[in-house]
């Protein structure tokens, strides 16, 4: 399950995820329903994200399927110029995963960075 939120005065579009993902299938079906949600509400491919991840949790999960996980993300970006992206991950293993993941699925045209708490990335969204 997943909720989206946009901010329009600072042009920052808030994803919560609140989620058990058991397998690689679940993980992509899970990617696949978010991005087309973006899409639908980011026509111009220009709204920086923040990624709430407090609530997700990923079972299982090997470094083979966060190189799936990435080329995936990297598949629904690649369409996007200029953006960031902030991901909030509650727990040190969900950190370290996205902090795999940040590196695997990275795109030149978009910034990346991974939070412990929602003001630091919401501070890092708001800067220019």
């Amino acid at each position: 399950m997943f909720k989206l939120n946009h901010d329009s005065s600072s042009n920052i579009l808030l994803i919560e995820i609140n989620e058990n993902i058991l397998s690689k299938e679940l993980l992509e079906s899970l990617v696949h329903k978010v991005h087309k949600a973006i899409d639908s509400i980011d026509k111009n491919k220009n709204l920086n994200r923040l990624f709430d991840a407090r609530e997700l949790k990923v079972i299982d999960i090997n470094m083979n399927t966060l190189k799936y996980f990435s080329e995936i993300t990297k598949r629904y970006n690649k369409n996007y110029k200029n953006i960031k992206i902030a991901i909030v991950a509650s727990t040190d293993l969900m950190f370290g995963e996205f902090r795999a993941h940040e590196v695997y699925g990275e795109l030149p045209e978009i910034e990346r960075r991974i939070f412990r708490s929602l003001e630091e990335a919401y501070t890092w969204l708001k800067q220019s």
